[in-house]
């Protein structure tokens, strides 16, 4: 491979490695252990929808389960997925949101969300 060749390919594998970092998610488990360390900062999760809650199919909250633990997601950009339904969602931690007559002690801000699909045998 000729050295101009070699120094684009190291160059694009550094500028992948970077973007592949920063996609880095987190899991559930570690939000609900430590919320202060997360609180106000933007994460992404994914996992199975377990339970929605809406009075508006635009606005609303649902359950993510990852595996290692669940988190009530709040969303009002993106209508309610479908409980089964396998997604990852980037938003902001935050910490005691009051939600009806309820407190909910973590959640997750919605900003942005990727997938949708249902999981197997649902």
């Amino acid at each position: 491979m000729p050295r101009t060749h070699r120094n684009y390919f190291f160059a694009f594998v550094i500028c992948i490695s970077i973007l592949v970092a920063g996609c880095e998610q987190t899991t559930i488990s570690q939000i609900i252990k430590n919320p202060q360390q997360y609180s106000g900062e933007e994460v992404t999760i994914a996992g199975k929808v377990t339970n929605t809650a809406a009075d508006d199919p635009t606005k609303g909250s649902f359950e993510l389960d990852d595996g290692t633990g669940r988190l009530w997601v709040l969303s009002t950009s993106y209508q309610l997925p479908q409980r089964g339904a396998r997604l990852a969602v980037t938003g902001l931690v935050e910490d005691a949101v009051p939600l009806g007559s309820n407190t909910l002690s973590t959640t997750l801000q919605e900003i942005k969300r990727q997938g949708e699909g249902k999981g197997q045998g649902d």
